[in-house]
């Protein structure tokens, strides 16, 4: 397991460098349009079905069907990495092991990327045989022990070393590969000779797919057919084109093995089917339109957190589709149903003021499960028409009004006490009441917007703050004055450190410390302390002034970014342990939402002498950040349907998959502990100081028990939210920064900030 994460690591650097080209290509962030619902209902749909994987596979690297129908599928087993080759001849029902080439087998090759299967049976991989570090191509043929294949490509750009990236199988049998260069061959598998090189128009192939006849080939800045014998171009196809470039597969996959979309050849000829994160499409190459067979939306395809691998046709015409949802391989089935809905009948709205994958995750999720159910999610501000916040509570608060407004509101960035006071929200107490008494809540993150004994708003995450640097200004972080002072005094006893405290920059520096503070700034109604908003600033001033002014560095020297998604600003937030370990900083402040976090932190913790970590709490508070506060408007024409999703939210299923924040479920918490590293630890980070001389590793170590009961702790004490309202902090923010940055007196800064809130409030 161990080495696996290892070597995934750094083929996922150079496959980023593959596919960037395309990521910026595709079109802007399709929104949930309205779905009409016609009188008389269209009948048919494709229904998803999660197939068996064969037993004990935790890792699929290949599927193929074969010329007889059958089925084959390579994978890996949790025991060991043991890698196997299974069989179907019933449709992928039952699986029974087949003989192995063992090249693949893990005492030959210690570290396998992805693989393909050919329709007689041949299996090629792209991987690392044991004792050697460079990526290598194997092959083997059915029932044959198998070979690495020594292929002599093309010195690569500027005298680049060039390298296998992909490879594919044509129907024919024929073995084509991409090297690093983005140019297309046709090899011997057995020799490895390079028998036909591929170059269309000149540009680098990011992606190709052997059709029939024909080469695919998707470049940085187009789509082109090229003939497999000659090599010609054939007639463009800007439909498929459009397609590729701006359909949600086009965008956020740069995953070790993966793809951002797969194509499959149809049995009528030039017709071929794409799929990507909008679903399955069929297509007639060079006809005019593109026909969506399979709806994204409604499946788990439209899972922000799927991976494509591999597609096929079943013989009844059914697509069976390999992926990874999170860290769990799967197979899809999707089976067309006459007797289905075209679309669902049943038609949930759901509001987030913006885009977030956890949202999108959990409604694909429910969706799978309630296929009568169309959960129809409307994005506050997306950036397309300047929309500010205001403009879009606005627009939300007229519709809510009028009754036409969503039924369930994610209500993160929004004036929560408002709403509660103006009777917009439901009560969902025996909602959270159920969740409670099944997997367990973290009570006081669960009942934060609990009023007179009602519960208005559930967070379905929190994050908590934490420190990291020595204990001295461990013992002053929770009272800025106190840190202020602390901060001053080391800047007197370190004069040539960059910085004392990180984050050091004004806009983070603001942010991190806003979001501890501003937990009770707020008077009963609503408006603002204004003693505390003055202090508050006055301190942050007093600490940001202890940093030396620099350029900005935008080489990202030292930054590592581990498992990202749906954390928005979030992660500007996280503690700065990097800064840390290359003494460009004394202590840091943030903001930890994930075991992963705690992970790094503790894992740089052993490197520095001295330090300590620990959980802040501010003025005797216990402060957390809410992640994804739902609420049930009190609006709604269907609570019923709101509160069993909200439900659903609240389950294990869907919060151990949260990304953004630690879940509030228990249960769902305890399912993000499982460590992903192995016992001997993760991959070995190399960071570089100042010096050329200045750099080290740091393997990244999984929490033991022991810390992982220090964590539960630190979430079991969480008991006060911090204020929500996104358009307070942007005045905060927007004053702040002037005031700290020198461009405006403290007076001014506070009589501006007092001054737009409370015409905001009084709105």
């Amino acid at each position: 397991m161990n080495t696996y994460w290892k070597k995934a690591v750094c083929l996922a650097v150079s496959l980023t460098l593959a596919v960037s080209g395309l990521a910026g290509c595709g079109g802007g962030e399709k929104k949930s349009e309205e779905k009409g619902r016609d009188k008389e209902t269209a009948m048919g749909r494709y229904l998803e079905t999660e197939m068996p994987l064969p037993e004990g596979t935790e890792r699929i690297l290949a599927l193929g069907k074969l010329e007889d129908g059958s089925l084959e599928l390579f994978g890996e087993s949790g025991e060991g990495g043991k890698r196997v080759l299974w069989q179907s001849k019933d449709q992928g029902v039952s699986w029974e092991e087949i003989s192995c080439p063992d090249i693949m087998k893990l005492e030959n090759s210690e570290y396998l990327d992805r693989a393909v299967i050919s329709p007689k049976g041949d299996l090629a991989a792209l991987g690392v045989a044991n004792g050697e570090e460079k990526y290598a191509l194997f092959y083997g043929g059915a029932g044959e022990s198998g070979q690495k294949v020594p292929v002599e490509l093309p010195e690569a750009e500027g005298g680049n070393e060039n390298g296998i990236s992909d490879m594919k199988f044509a129907p024919d049998g024929r073995m084509l590969i991409r090297d690093y260069a983005g140019n297309v061959h046709t090899i011997d598998p057995s020799s490895g000779q390079i028998l036909q090189t591929y170059k269309g128009s000149g540009e680098k192939i990011w992606m190709f797919e052997v059709l029939d006849d024909k080469l695919l080939a998707v470049t940085e800045t187009q789509v082109q057919l090229l003939d497999l014998e000659s090599g010609d171009p054939l007639d463009k196809d800007e439909v498929l084109e459009e397609q590729i470039f701006n359909g949600e597969g086009s965008k956020d996959n740069s995953s070790a093995g993966f793809n951002f979309m797969v194509f499959l050849q149809g049995k009528e000829e030039n017709t071929l089917f794409l799929c990507g994160r909008d679903g399955i499409y069929r297509h007639i190459a060079g006809g005019t339109v593109i026909e969506q067979v399979v709806n994204g939306e409604l499946t788990s395809l439209g899972n922000p957190s799927l991976e494509l691998l591999q597609m096929i046709t079943l013989e009844d015409g059914s697509f069976m589709v390999s992926c990874a949802i999170g860290i769990d391989y799967q197979l899809l089935k999707y089976t067309y149903s006459p007797d289905t809905p075209a679309m669902p009948e049943k038609e949930l709205k759901v509001y987030s003021l913006e885009d977030n994958s956890d949202i999108r995750q959990a409604i694909s999720v429910y969706q799978k499960e309630h296929t009568d159910v169309y959960v129809n999610l409307e994005v506050g501000i997306t950036g397309e028409d300047g929309a500010t916040v205001p403009d879009a509570l606005r627009t939300l608060n007229t519709d809510i009004m009028a009754g036409e407004g969503p039924d369930l509101l994610f209500l993160d960035g929004m004036p929560i006490t408002s709403y509660i006071e103006k009777g917009l929200l439901a009560d969902i107490s025996d909602i959270a009441a159920e969740a409670g008494g099944a997997d367990g809540l973290f009570e006081k993150v669960a009942n934060a917007f609990a009023k007179d004994g009602k519960t208005y708003g559930i967070p379905l995450g929190f994050r908590i703050p934490l420190f990291q640097g020595d204990e001295e200004t461990a013992k002053a972080v929770g009272n800025l004055s106190s840190l202020a002072e602390r901060v001053k005094s080391l800047r007197e006893d370190n004069p040539e450190i960059e910085s004392i405290l990180s984050p050091a920059d004004a806009w983070g520096l603001l942010e991190t410390l806003y979001r501890l503070d501003c937990a009770d700034w707020q008077k009963e109604d609503g408006t603002l302390k204004e003693e505390t908003v003055t202090e508050f600033l006055r301190q942050v001033k007093a600490i940001y002034d202890t940093g030396i002014p620099r350029e900005e560095d935008t080489s990202n020297s030292g930054i590592f970014d581990f498992g990202a998604g749906g954390t928005g600003g979030f992660l500007s937030m996280r503690i700065d342990y990097m800064s840390l370990l290359m003494k460009k900083a004394l202590a840091s402040v943030g903001w930890m939402g994930s075991v992963s976090e705690y992970s790094s932190v503790i894992s740089a913790q052993k490197d520095l002498e001295g330090g300590v970590y620990k959980n802040i709490e501010k003025d005797g508070k216990n402060v957390f950040l809410p992640y994804l506060t739902a609420g049930v408007s009190s609006k709604s024409e269907d609570k019923e349907l709101a509160a069993d999703f909200l439900k659903a939210l609240l389950q294990e299923e869907i919060q151990s998959s949260i990304t953004g924040a630690f879940p509030v479920n228990k249960k769902g918490f305890e399912g993000t502990l499982k460590n992903p590293y192995g016992e001997e630890g993760g991959a070995e980070l190399a960071v570089s100081g100042e010096g050329s001389d200045d750099m080290f590793t740091m393997s990244l170590l999984w929490p033991d028990e022991e810390q992982l009961e220090e964590l539960r702790q630190m979430l079991e004490a969480a008991d006060t939210p911090s204020l929500t309202d996104e358009t307070i902090w942007n005045v905060v923010k927007e004053q702040g920064e002037k005031y700290l940055e020198g461009s405006q007196e403290l007076e001014e800064a506070v009589n501006n900030i007092m001054q737009k809130v409370n015409l905001y409030l009084a709105e």
